[in-house]
Protein backbone atom coordinates (compact mmCIF):
# COMPACT_ATOMS: atom_id res chain seq x y z
CA UNK A 1 0.00 0.00 0.00
CA UNK A 2 2.42 2.13 0.79
CA UNK A 3 4.30 1.55 -2.23
CA UNK A 4 1.61 2.48 -4.50
CA UNK A 5 0.67 5.69 -3.16
CA UNK A 6 4.49 6.57 -3.16
CA UNK A 7 4.26 5.75 -7.09
CA UNK A 8 1.38 7.82 -7.52
CA UNK A 9 3.15 10.33 -5.72
CA UNK A 10 5.57 10.09 -7.64
CA UNK A 11 3.22 10.41 -10.97
CA UNK A 12 1.52 13.57 -9.89
CA UNK A 13 4.99 14.98 -9.77
CA UNK A 14 6.65 14.64 -13.08
CA UNK A 15 2.99 15.71 -14.48
CA UNK A 16 2.40 18.87 -12.87
CA UNK A 17 6.78 18.98 -13.91
CA UNK A 18 5.58 18.20 -17.57
CA UNK A 19 2.74 20.86 -17.60
CA UNK A 20 4.88 23.70 -16.01
CA UNK A 21 7.81 22.81 -18.84
CA UNK A 22 4.76 22.47 -21.47
CA UNK A 23 3.64 26.21 -20.12
CA UNK A 24 6.92 27.84 -20.18
CA UNK A 25 7.43 26.59 -23.77
CA UNK A 26 3.73 27.50 -24.84
CA UNK A 27 4.25 31.57 -23.34
CA UNK A 28 7.38 32.11 -25.10
CA UNK A 29 7.05 34.08 -28.51
CA UNK A 30 9.40 33.29 -31.33
CA UNK A 31 12.34 35.91 -32.62
CA UNK A 32 10.62 37.93 -35.72
CA UNK A 33 13.24 37.12 -38.40
CA UNK A 34 15.57 40.20 -39.40
CA UNK A 35 14.28 41.54 -42.45
CA UNK A 36 15.97 41.43 -45.39
CA UNK A 37 15.21 44.66 -46.68
CA UNK A 38 17.21 45.91 -43.47
CA UNK A 39 20.85 47.10 -43.92
CA UNK A 40 23.01 45.03 -42.35
CA UNK A 41 24.37 47.07 -38.87
CA UNK A 42 28.32 47.08 -37.79
CA UNK A 43 28.30 44.90 -34.17
CA UNK A 44 30.75 48.29 -33.03
CA UNK A 45 28.99 51.60 -33.76
CA UNK A 46 25.39 50.55 -34.79
CA UNK A 47 25.64 52.27 -38.50
CA UNK A 48 24.26 50.80 -41.50
CA UNK A 49 27.14 49.00 -43.26
CA UNK A 50 26.99 49.65 -47.39
CA UNK A 51 26.03 47.17 -49.57
CA UNK A 52 28.49 45.95 -52.34
CA UNK A 53 25.09 47.75 -54.99
CA UNK A 54 25.44 50.98 -52.66
CA UNK A 55 29.28 50.88 -53.13
CA UNK A 56 29.60 50.09 -56.54
CA UNK A 57 27.39 52.95 -57.47
CA UNK A 58 29.27 55.22 -55.45
CA UNK A 59 32.51 53.93 -57.18
CA UNK A 60 30.87 54.64 -60.57
CA UNK A 61 29.97 57.99 -59.81
CA UNK A 62 32.90 59.19 -58.48
CA UNK A 63 35.04 57.38 -61.45
CA UNK A 64 32.83 59.52 -64.23
CA UNK A 65 32.98 62.82 -62.22
CA UNK A 66 37.34 62.41 -62.28
CA UNK A 67 36.99 60.95 -66.17
CA UNK A 68 35.27 63.98 -67.08
CA UNK A 69 37.62 66.61 -65.19
CA UNK A 70 40.73 64.64 -66.18
CA UNK A 71 39.79 65.36 -70.02
CA UNK A 72 41.64 69.68 -70.56
CA UNK A 73 44.23 71.66 -69.21
CA UNK A 74 44.26 73.94 -66.96
CA UNK A 75 44.46 77.89 -67.10
CA UNK A 76 47.79 78.42 -65.32
CA UNK A 77 49.28 75.66 -67.66
CA UNK A 78 47.79 77.01 -70.70
CA UNK A 79 49.62 80.92 -69.92
CA UNK A 80 52.93 78.87 -69.59
CA UNK A 81 52.65 76.99 -72.17
CA UNK A 82 51.46 80.08 -74.63
CA UNK A 83 54.57 82.19 -72.84
CA UNK A 84 57.61 79.43 -73.56
CA UNK A 85 55.77 79.35 -77.41
CA UNK A 86 56.13 83.14 -78.14
CA UNK A 87 59.88 83.72 -75.86
CA UNK A 88 61.02 80.84 -78.70
CA UNK A 89 60.69 83.15 -81.65
CA UNK A 90 59.28 86.27 -80.68
CA UNK A 91 56.02 85.65 -82.29
CA UNK A 92 52.06 85.80 -81.02
CA UNK A 93 50.16 82.64 -80.31
CA UNK A 94 47.03 82.19 -82.72
CA UNK A 95 46.07 79.00 -81.60
CA UNK A 96 45.77 76.79 -78.41
CA UNK A 97 45.10 72.60 -78.09
CA UNK A 98 45.59 69.97 -75.45
CA UNK A 99 45.70 66.80 -77.27
CA UNK A 100 45.12 63.27 -76.27
CA UNK A 101 48.98 63.07 -75.55
CA UNK A 102 48.73 65.33 -72.30
CA UNK A 103 50.87 67.90 -74.53
CA UNK A 104 49.92 71.44 -75.52
CA UNK A 105 50.09 72.27 -79.12
CA UNK A 106 50.51 75.77 -79.51
CA UNK A 107 50.47 77.48 -83.02
CA UNK A 108 52.85 80.75 -83.22
CA UNK A 109 53.37 83.14 -85.90
CA UNK A 110 56.06 85.75 -86.07
CA UNK A 111 56.45 87.56 -89.82
CA UNK A 112 54.63 85.96 -91.27
CA UNK A 113 55.76 82.41 -90.63
CA UNK A 114 54.00 79.58 -88.34
CA UNK A 115 55.43 77.70 -86.08
CA UNK A 116 54.03 74.96 -84.00
CA UNK A 117 55.56 73.83 -81.05
CA UNK A 118 54.29 70.55 -78.61
CA UNK A 119 54.22 71.75 -75.15
CA UNK A 120 54.48 69.52 -71.88
CA UNK A 121 51.46 69.65 -69.69
CA UNK A 122 52.97 71.93 -67.17
CA UNK A 123 53.84 74.51 -70.21
CA UNK A 124 57.14 74.52 -69.19
CA UNK A 125 59.29 72.50 -71.99
CA UNK A 126 59.07 72.15 -75.78
CA UNK A 127 59.04 68.74 -77.14
CA UNK A 128 58.96 69.28 -80.64
CA UNK A 129 59.37 72.05 -83.27
CA UNK A 130 57.45 72.49 -86.59
CA UNK A 131 58.10 75.28 -89.07
CA UNK A 132 55.10 75.66 -91.54
CA UNK A 133 56.71 77.23 -94.56
CA UNK A 134 52.91 77.60 -96.20
CA UNK A 135 51.84 81.39 -96.80
CA UNK A 136 49.95 82.42 -93.62
CA UNK A 137 49.50 85.93 -93.92
CA UNK A 138 45.77 86.05 -93.54
CA UNK A 139 46.48 84.47 -90.05
CA UNK A 140 49.06 87.22 -89.48
CA UNK A 141 46.94 89.69 -90.74
CA UNK A 142 43.77 88.42 -88.14
CA UNK A 143 46.07 88.46 -85.25
CA UNK A 144 47.45 91.87 -86.37
CA UNK A 145 43.40 92.82 -86.08
CA UNK A 146 43.26 91.35 -82.47
CA UNK A 147 42.90 93.37 -79.68
CA UNK A 148 42.09 90.30 -77.38
CA UNK A 149 45.06 87.75 -77.12
CA UNK A 150 44.59 84.16 -77.02
CA UNK A 151 44.60 84.00 -72.90
CA UNK A 152 42.71 86.61 -72.39
CA UNK A 153 39.89 85.51 -74.64
CA UNK A 154 40.56 82.28 -72.70
CA UNK A 155 39.72 83.52 -69.15
CA UNK A 156 36.94 85.51 -70.64
CA UNK A 157 35.59 81.80 -71.65
CA UNK A 158 36.58 80.21 -68.16
CA UNK A 159 34.49 82.78 -66.53
CA UNK A 160 31.39 82.21 -68.33
CA UNK A 161 32.19 78.08 -68.25
CA UNK A 162 34.30 77.24 -65.52
CA UNK A 163 36.34 73.77 -66.32
CA UNK A 164 39.36 72.85 -68.21
CA UNK A 165 40.79 73.91 -72.28
CA UNK A 166 40.16 71.83 -74.56
CA UNK A 167 41.24 74.53 -77.42
CA UNK A 168 41.27 77.92 -78.84
CA UNK A 169 41.66 79.12 -82.30
CA UNK A 170 41.35 82.41 -83.96
CA UNK A 171 38.95 82.81 -87.03
CA UNK A 172 36.70 85.14 -88.97
CA UNK A 173 33.37 84.26 -89.10
CA UNK A 174 30.62 86.65 -91.27
CA UNK A 175 33.45 89.64 -91.06
CA UNK A 176 33.45 88.68 -87.00
CA UNK A 177 36.98 88.38 -85.89
CA UNK A 178 36.32 85.48 -82.96
CA UNK A 179 38.74 83.30 -80.43
CA UNK A 180 36.50 80.29 -81.09
CA UNK A 181 37.04 78.34 -77.50
CA UNK A 182 36.47 74.87 -76.27
CA UNK A 183 36.04 74.04 -72.75
CA UNK A 184 34.91 70.62 -70.64
CA UNK A 185 32.70 72.31 -68.47
CA UNK A 186 33.05 71.52 -64.38
CA UNK A 187 30.07 70.66 -63.04
CA UNK A 188 29.00 67.99 -65.94
CA UNK A 189 32.32 67.35 -68.19
CA UNK A 190 30.46 68.28 -71.37
CA UNK A 191 32.20 70.51 -74.33
CA UNK A 192 30.67 73.80 -74.51
CA UNK A 193 32.14 76.17 -77.31
CA UNK A 194 31.96 79.39 -76.53
CA UNK A 195 33.07 82.62 -78.90
CA UNK A 196 34.55 85.71 -77.59
CA UNK A 197 34.85 89.16 -80.01
CA UNK A 198 38.44 89.47 -80.65
CA UNK A 199 38.18 92.67 -80.53
CA UNK A 200 35.81 93.49 -77.79
CA UNK A 201 36.28 90.65 -75.42
CA UNK A 202 32.52 90.30 -75.21
CA UNK A 203 30.99 86.33 -75.06
CA UNK A 204 29.00 86.59 -78.67
CA UNK A 205 27.99 82.98 -78.03
CA UNK A 206 28.13 79.96 -75.68
CA UNK A 207 26.90 76.54 -76.18
CA UNK A 208 27.20 73.05 -75.38
CA UNK A 209 27.56 70.17 -78.64
CA UNK A 210 23.78 68.89 -77.62
CA UNK A 211 23.00 72.78 -79.24
CA UNK A 212 24.91 72.07 -81.70
CA UNK A 213 23.16 68.76 -82.86
CA UNK A 214 19.96 70.30 -82.12
CA UNK A 215 20.87 73.17 -84.55
CA UNK A 216 21.66 70.72 -87.45
CA UNK A 217 18.68 68.77 -86.92
CA UNK A 218 16.18 71.30 -87.55
CA UNK A 219 18.02 72.47 -90.46
CA UNK A 220 17.93 69.02 -91.88
CA UNK A 221 14.40 69.10 -91.26
CA UNK A 222 13.99 72.30 -93.28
Amino acid sequence: MTNTRAFRTLSLSVVAAAALTLSACGGGETAPEESEAAPAQSADSGEAVPTAESTESADSADSSADSAQSRGGDLDDARTAVQTAEDENGGTAHSLDFDDNDLWEVTVLADGTEWEYDISTDGSTIERTDEDTEDDADDQRELDQAEVTLIEALETALEDTPGTIDDIDLDEDDGTLRWDVTVYAEDSGDEQEIDVDAVSGEVLDSRTDSDDDDDSDDDDDD
